[in-house]
């Protein structure tokens, strides 16, 4: 069990990043964010919360999909409500 648990860790983890656009820190993430600030453009920020609460969806999709974890570890992972969860699986 202790190998599937660490399985299920793993795929979060993974997950999680492409759930948030893939962005990392560092240079690329500065150089993004100073580019925002320059440019003013308050309508990408909402495009990008849009797009992460999208991610956010389609990675707990893809956990329920698999069968590893708890709607409640599903839950805490991706930061959805078990009826948000309840809902994805319908």
């Amino acid at each position: 069990m202790k190998g599937k648990s660490m399985a299920a860790i793993l795929l979060v983890t993974a997950l999680g990043l492409t759930a948030c656009g893939g962005q990392g820190t560092g240079a690329a993430a500065s150089q993004e964010a100073a580019q925002e600030a320059q440019t003013g453009e308050a309508g990408g920020e909402q495009s990008e919360e849009a797009d992460e609460k999208s991610g956010i969806r389609n990675t707990a999709r893809h956990l329920l999909e698999l069968n590893l974890l708890s709607l409640e570890n599903i839950s805490r992972a991706t930061g959805l409500s078990i009826d948000e969860l309840k809902k994805l699986q319908q």
